[in-house]
């Protein structure tokens, strides 16, 4: 990354009020010893990339901020414009991804309620299945019982026949 896209990057942390940003804008302005020229050149919207006057800060004598907080008040228009318009882009987006959100909601709830009619539907399916195996079950019972009994007559009428011709 050079210095042109170092700075570029540092002035879109700063405009978009990033907390990163502002550490960054702090350290630079306690480093340099020209807090109040990087402070005017933001403020008017200049390119910091062209500030090259970096100093070492002088010995006995306190950097200008330990944090620069950049207020909409003193700022320009075309700055807070700016901020605005990165304020509405932001409320804009956090709106789309939230009307996303709850669509994919409502279509994840109206899927569920599909499937549970579907589910609802095949156990009742099962039911009527089981219980016409149940009915079914119970006729062949009967059927069996019944040639049960008339063989158990069959054989027990076989039993007194021979018996009787003993």
């Amino acid at each position: 990354m050079n210095v042109n896209n170092l700075s570029e990057h540092l002035q879109n942390l700063i405009s978009s009020d990033s907390e990163l940003g502002s550490r960054l804008l702090s350290l630079l302005l306690v480093s340099s010893g020209n807090a109040e020229e990087l402070i005017s050149m933001i403020n008017n919207g200049q390119d910091v990339s062209q500030f090259k006057k970096l100093r070492e800060p002088r010995k006995g004598r306190v950097a200008a901020t330990a944090a620069v907080v950049v207020k909409e008040e003193e700022a320009p228009v075309g700055i807070s414009n700016e901020l605005d318009k990165i304020k509405q882009e932001r409320r804009r987006k956090n709106t789309e991804a939230s009307q996303r959100f709850r669509i994919r909601k409502k279509q994840k709830n109206f899927e569920n309620m599909n499937k549970l009619q579907n589910l609802n539907m095949q156990i009742n399916k099962l039911r009527d299945r089981i219980e016409q195996l149940n009915k079914e079950n119970e006729f062949w019972k009967a059927k069996l019982n019944d040639i049960n009994e008339i063989k158990s007559m069959k054989l027990l009428n076989d039993i007194k026949r021979r018996n009787m011709g003993r």
